[in-house]
């Protein structure tokens, strides 16, 4: 699949996940859109969507849900998200991964998540931070050469 077309689409409070939708896309050599700006594209002209959001009671933002209602699925698909709260930030950065996954409904070449700052709490201060944009280049990385296998 040397001529994929690719896309990072996210949503973001705090800027941690653009933080990591923007290191994912500079490694996969595509566009990191916001959620708003890609539903002004056409959403069909993509074999490869990667989709990020953070955490909200184990489920992403409502920006990406109702995009997710719409979205037709990709050739491919790949997750991530960014969580704040300490301990069951984890557990619900799982169950959101595992949302967005079976909403996009395509083969998924790989999940991934990294704690953030949380505006309120003030967990994970100075997060994102150096090795977790190193793990996030590494999730894209694994994600191009699966894609160059095909």
């Amino acid at each position: 699949m040397n001529n994929t077309k690719k896309v990072v689409v996210y949503d973001s409070f705090t800027n941690n996940t653009s933080l990591v939708a923007k290191s994912i896309a500079e490694v996969l050599d595509c566009q990191a859109v916001t959620v708003a700006d890609f539903s002004k594209l056409s959403m069909n002209s993509y074999d490869l969507v990667v989709m990020g959001s953070p955490v909200l009671s184990g489920k992403p933002t409502d920006r990406i849900i109702n995009l997710l209602e719409t979205l037709e699925s990709p050739e491919r698909c790949a997750v991530f998200c960014t969580y704040g709260a300490p301990v069951w930030g984890f557990i619900s950065s799982r169950m959101t991964l595992e949302y967005m996954k079976k909403r996009i409904n395509a083969p998924c070449l790989g999940k991934f998540s990294c704690p953030g700052l949380h505006a309120k709490l003030k967990t994970y201060k100075n997060r994102p931070d150096d090795d977790d944009f190193k793990k996030a280049r590494a999730f894209a990385e694994r994600i191009d050469s699966l894609l160059a296998m095909t």
